[in-house]
């Protein structure tokens, strides 16, 4: 019996020297004492892990193997969700739009204008806007482009775009509910305008239109960068 009580109480000291964690606390087991795997749902009392037993916060991307969230990771219904989701109010998107075409003969022998060349490109926003855009609400800059536009001229109805639109090139910005197109460079492109892609007084939450004309026959190209923000 003696034996038997000696025997038992090196196992109780064992037991105890080895829940002593790298902490070194006695009676403390920390993750480096936890074999991986040893810790699933049939461990586990009600056999499941649920969204109340998880800390807010708990799982992110430092806890993902890894370190991220794939989009093959997502739920399909949340996925189309996201596809279909319009642009959060006060967010500002960017893009570039713009194009470059062979200028053809204007009012001349064989030309294919009755007056002058007009031209225009479309361009997408890269998700609905909550709000239609018309053509009051697409506006060109002309101002940052300098040298690099020789010649150009803003349409009549831009007069106050460069007041309403104060971004940059660099960092274009816009107010909210409006397109700013800011024109980096262009060659014989004149009464430059931004509108809707609908006709008339019609509006489009998917995207805007530029717009100008060319009066010779040499090469015509408009290059820019535009903003929209979320009303």
């Amino acid at each position: 019996m003696r034996k038997a009580l000696v025997v038992s109480a090196i196992a109780v000291v064992a037991i105890m020297v080895s829940m002593v964690g790298t902490s070194g606390a006695a009676g403390q087991i920390t993750n480096s004492d936890i074999a991986t795997g040893a810790v699933n749902s049939r461990t586990i009392l009600d056999a499941g892990i649920f969204n109340r037993d998880i800390h807010t916060a708990a799982v992110n991307s430092r806890a993902i193997s890894d370190g991220g969230v794939g989009y093959v990771d997502i739920a399909s219904s949340a996925k189309n969700t996201l596809q279909n989701a319009s642009i959060r109010s006060g967010v500002t998107v960017r893009g570039v739009v713009g194009g470059d075409f062979e200028g053809i003969a204007a009012n001349g022998p064989g030309s294919m204008c009755e007056n002058n060349c007009d031209w225009g490109v479309d361009a997408s926003l890269p998700f609905p806007a909550p709000v239609g855009l018309d053509d009051s609400h697409v506006l060109v800059d002309t101002g940052e482009c300098g040298s690099d536009c020789p010649g150009i001229s803003p349409d009549s109805t831009e007069a106050t775009s460069n007041a309403v639109c104060t971004g940059t090139l660099d960092l274009p910005t816009a107010p909210a509910g409006y397109v700013c197109i800011y024109v980096a460079g262009s060659g014989n492109a004149e009464e430059l305008v931004g509108f809707s892609v609908r006709p008339g007084t019609g509006t489009s939450k998917y995207g805007f239109k530029l717009g100008w004309v060319s009066t010779a026959t040499d090469d015509t190209f408009v290059d820019a960068v535009w903003a929209y923000r979320a009303p």
